[in-house]
C-alpha cells in the first residue's frame, strides 16, 4: 500500500482549493478551458518555447517536526520558509522554518494551510470550512479574513512586502485578483482560458503564476506592476507549468508537468531565466517529482521532492546562473 503524507487527507473541497494554490490539476485545467474568457483578459505574448536545459543546483532536505513527511509552501527573500510537517505523532502541522529549524504557526483556525509570507512576518493562507474554505492574512497576531471579487471564496498564495496579497477567486470562473489589507479584491487579466492564478510576488511589484490560454494549455505567466501580463512559456513537451517564486534578479522559478520515461506525466522543478528560457533544475528521474513551492534568499528556491512511495518531503535547491 503506497502511503501518503496525512496532510493530503482532506475534504474534496478543500483538495480543490489546495490544487488552485499549490498546483493545477488534470482535470481543473479541462475545466477551466471551458470556462469563458474574463473580460480583462490579453492574448498571450508570443513566446517561442525552447527545448529545456539541465541547470546546475544542489538539493539540501528540510527537517521536519519528527514525523516523516513535510511540504514547503512560501518562502520570504529573508530566507524564512512556511509549510506543512508531520509531527512525531504523524499528525501535520503548519510551521515556519527560520534559519533551517520548524517552529509551528498558530493562527487559530482549525486545519489552517499557509500559502505565503513576507520578510515583515505576515502569512497568508487557507482554512477549510466545513465543505467551504476561508482565505486569510495573519499579520500582528490578527487574522483577518478575505473576500472574494463578486465570488464564492478567496484563496490567497502570497504577500509581499507593501501588503498585496495575491491568489485566487473561485467561482463560475476562477479569476487571478490582488487584495490589499482591508481584504478589497483588485481582479488581473488571464490568458484567455478562464482560469488564472498570482502565486508570488518578486522584485519591483510583479507578480507571477499561472493562467489557462484559449487551447487548455496551463502557462507560467508574470504580470507586471501595471498589471499587464506576459506569457513566459513552456518546456518542450510541456502543456502544464505555473511559476510560484522570483528571485532577488528577476529569475522566476516553478514547476511544469513533464513526459515521464516510460510513459505518464512528472512535475518537475524549473526556472525562467527570461520569458521563453525554461531550465529544469534537474533531470527528470523515473517516479521522482521534483516541485517548487517558492523562491527562496538568493539563488535559492524551496519546494518538495517525492519518494518511491509518494511521500513529500521538503528541501530547498541552490543553483548557480
Amino acid at each position: 500500500m503506497i502511503r501518503r503524507p496525512a496532510f493530503r487527507r482532506t475534504s474534496r473541497r478543500t483538495l480543490r482549493a489546495a490544487a488552485i494554490i499549490t498546483a493545477v490539476s488534470a482535470p481543473l485545467l479541462a475545466a477551466g478551458s471551458t470556462v469563458a474568457a474574463s473580460s480583462g483578459a490579453i492574448s498571450p505574448r508570443s513566446v517561442s518555447s525552447s527545448a529545456a536545459a539541465i541547470a546546475s543546483c544542489t538539493v539540501r532536505h528540510l527537517p521536519t517536526l519528527g514525523g516523516p513527511y513535510g511540504n514547503v509552501t512560501a518562502a520570504a527573500a529573508n530566507g524564512d520558509i512556511v509549510g506543512i510537517a508531520d509531527d512525531a505523532s504523524r499528525v501535520p502541522q503548519p510551521i515556519l522554518w527560520r534559519t533551517g529549524k520548524p517552529e509551528r504557526i498558530r493562527t487559530g483556525l482549525a486545519g489552517s494551510v499557509p500559502t505565503g509570507l513576507n520578510t515583515r512576518g505576515d502569512v497568508v493562507g487557507n482554512s477549510p470550512n466545513g465543505e467551504n474554505t476561508v482565505g486569510w492574512i495573519w499579520s500582528g497576531h490578527r487574522t483577518i479574513r478575505l473576500r472574494g471579487s463578486g465570488e464564492l471564496t478567496a484563496l490567497p498564495a502570497a504577500v509581499d512586502g507593501h501588503g498585496r496579497i495575491g491568489g485566487v477567486s473561485e467561482g463560475a470562473r476562477f479569476r487571478p485578483v490582488m487584495w490589499d489589507l482591508s481584504g478589497r479584491p483588485h481582479p488581473l487579466p488571464g490568458l484567455g482560458g478562464g482560469y488564472g492564478a498570482v502565486r508570488a510576488f518578486g522584485p519591483g511589484g510583479v507578480a507571477v503564476g499561472d493562467a489557462v490560454a484559449r487551447d487548455g494549455s496551463d502557462h507560467a505567466v508574470q504580470w507586471d506592476a501595471a498589471g499587464r501580463i506576459t506569457d513566459l512559456g513552456l518546456p518542450t513537451g510541456s502543456r502544464t507549468a505555473q511559476a510560484n517564486g522570483v528571485l532577488p534578479g528577476g529569475v522566476v522559478v516553478g514547476t511544469a508537468q513533464m513526459p515521464a520515461p516510460g510513459g505518464g506525466l512528472l512535475t518537475q522543478a524549473v526556472r525562467w531565466l527570461a520569458a521563453g528560457q525554461p531550465q529544469l533544475l534537474a533531470a527528470p528521474e523515473a517516479l521522482q517529482q521534483n516541485v517548487v513551492a517558492a523562491a527562496g534568499s538568493a539563488q535559492t528556491a524551496v519546494g518538495y521532492r517525492t519518494d518511491a512511495a509518494g511521500g513529500r518531503h521538503p528541501v530547498m535547491w541552490r543553483c548557480g546562473r
